[in-house]
């Protein structure tokens, strides 16, 4: 991760609350690239490092599609 980055795990929330949760991380924190995850039944199994490691394989991937 760079500086800049910051990683937010999701849990226990529904569809509806995490776009409101994920609007609002985006508007309040604007200069920052804001890494996004939630919780699944077969992430729930991994260790902390590899969620993360995947999460930020998964956001470079997006980003190069989107051209960031």
């Amino acid at each position: 991760m760079v500086a800049s980055e910051r990683f937010l795990l999701f849990h226990g929330f529904t569809e509806e609350e995490l776009h409101v949760l994920i609007k609002t991380c985006k508007t309040l924190f604007p200069d920052k690239d804001l890494v996004f995850a939630v919780t699944t039944e077969t992430n729930m199994q991994w260790k902390v490092s590899e969620l993360i490691e995947e999460v930020l394989k998964e956001h470079e991937y997006m980003k190069q599609q989107k051209g960031v």
